[in-house]
C-alpha cells in the first residue's frame, strides 16, 4: 500500500519519506489499516507543501502486489547529480526498504549509454529486508554475500533496458525503484527525476 497525490514525486518537487508505504499486507483488516496509516501520512508533508507553495491534500492509497525480492534498489536513466548520460544504480539483497532506510551500503553502479560497465563499488549489505508471514522482517546476510556484487552481468544489462521505456513513461529523466525475484524483473514505481535532487549514498 502506497501513496499518490497530485504534484507527488514530479520533476520539480520530490516527496520521497513524506508520506507511509506499508509492506507486506496480507488480510482485509490490515488492508484497511494500511490505507488509513498512508492517507493519514498527508500530514507528514504539510511543512514541505508550504515551504514550495504546494495546497494541502488527500492522498489516495494505491494497493500493488508485493513481490518477494531477491534484490531491489533504484536505477537512474541519467546521472542525478551532474545530468551526465548515464545510468546509476544502487542495489541490495532483499526488500529496496534496506536501502531507503539506511540500513545498509548498496552496491553502487555506473553504466554508459549503451549499457557499458563504467564503475562497480560493492557496499556492505550484511543486513536484508523480507516479507514474512505479512510482516517485513529483517534477516542477516552470509558474510560471503554481504561483500559480494548483488548484480551479475546479465541483470545488469536487464536494468539497462529499463532506460528508454522509463523515460518514455514518465517524459524524461526517470527515477525508478525496481526489484529482481530470481527470474523476473519488475518495476514497482518510476517518476521524474527531481530537479535538486540529494546526492545518492
Amino acid at each position: 500500500m502506497r501513496s499518490s497525490a497530485p504534484q507527488e514525486d514530479g520533476p520539480r518537487h520530490s516527496f520521497a519519506g513524506q508520506h507511509a508505504s506499508v509492506l507486506g499486507v496480507s488480510s482485509a483488516a490490515a488492508l484497511a489499516r494500511a490505507a488509513a496509516t498512508v492517507q493519514a501520512s498527508a500530514a507528514g508533508s504539510a511543512a514541505y507543501r508550504a515551504a514550495h507553495g504546494l495546497p494541502p491534500v488527500q492522498l489516495a492509497a494505491v494497493v500493488q502486489g508485493m513481490v518477494e525480492a531477491v534484490v531491489a534498489g533504484v536505477l537512474f536513466t541519467r546521472d542525478p547529480l551532474t545530468g551526465a548520460d548515464r545510468v546509476v544504480i544502487e542495489a541490495a539483497w532483499g526488500l529496496g526498504e534496506a536501502v531507503v532506510q539506511g540500513l545498509v551500503t548498496p552496491d553502487h553502479v555506473h553504466l554508459d549509454a549503451d549499457g557499458g560497465l563504467l564503475r562497480y563499488d560493492v557496499g556492505e549489505k550484511d543486513v536484508a529486508l523480507h516479507v514474512e508471514a505479512g510482516e517485513v522482517v529483517e534477516r542477516g546476510v552470509p558474510a560471503d554475500a554481504a561483500g559480494a556484487r548483488c548484480l551479475d552481468a546479465a541483470l545488469l544489462a536487464r536494468l539497462a533496458r529499463l532506460r528508454a521505456p522509463c523515460e518514455a513513461a514518465v517524459g524524461g529523466p526517470a527515477d525508478v525503484e525496481w526489484v529482481w525475484d530470481g527470474a523476473a524483473l519488475w518495476v514497482v514505481q518510476a517518476r521524474p527525476i527531481t530537479a535538486g535532487q540529494p546526492p545518492i549514498s
